[in-house]
């Protein structure tokens, strides 16, 4: 089975680590990206769509929405799932996350 690529959109470091280490264990292929503009870059230039996308909403510059906006306005990230992770619990915004395409929302801190 091949290896799956993810894109970890995460600003905290710590998060990022910590994430990371627990998908790459799961046999994840993981590139990251600590900002909405970083994120889009690398998805942009990568060959092959991510197979998923790990979002967060707050963000330095561009926020998460907005990152999420963007990438499904590309074709070849329409049908990528794409999973929010973040602090922001406020009902307006998950609404709008899963309007923008989102498949998941998950509210911080979670245990893995």
């Amino acid at each position: 089975m091949p290896e799956k690529s993810v894109l970890l959109v995460e600003d905290s470091t710590l998060t990022r680590f910590s994430s990371r280490r627990t998908l790459e264990e799961k046999g994840y292929l993981v590139d990251e990206a600590a900002s909405g503009q970083e994120a889009l870059v690398k998805a942009r230039g990568k060959g092959e769509p991510y197979d998923l996308v790990i979002l967060d909403i707050h963000l330095p510059g561009m926020d998460g929405l907005a990152v999420l906006e963007n990438l499904k306005r590309l074709p070849e990230y329409r049908y990528v799932p794409v999973m929010v992770v973040t602090v922001e619990s406020n009902a307006a915004v998950v609404k709008k996350a899963i309007d923008l395409g989102a498949v998941e929302y998950l509210c911080k801190p979670y245990l893995v």
